[in-house]
């Protein structure tokens, strides 16, 4: 499950971070976001004793979106559609 959601959160991460100019914050705020969502998908386990296991369920949804952003998101011509609306645009087609 983990993976099936970290391959749905490029959008959501890229709609976050189109203001962000330095590298290091979007990296951090796309590892928050993988974090917060792990954490959301295993509610029922939250405890400090689980927070191992917890924290690898992040790192799989932080791995899956990167895998997904890298191969499909970033090139794709809906990720130009959507920065072109966030930037005002609307020239691509």
């Amino acid at each position: 499950m983990n993976d099936l959601i970290g391959l749905a959160l490029p959008p959501v991460i890229d709609l976050i971070n189109h203001k962000v100019s330095n590298g290091a914050l979007k990296l951090f705020i796309s590892v928050a976001i993988s974090l917060v969502v792990a954490a959301l998908l295993n509610i029922d386990k939250l405890n400090i004793s689980n927070a191992q296991e917890i924290f690898k369920s992040g790192l799989v949804v932080f791995g899956s979106a990167q895998v997904t952003y890298q191969l499909y998101w970033k090139d794709s011509l809906d990720r130009q559609r959507m920065v072109s609306k966030l930037q005002g645009n609307t020239q691509i087609s």
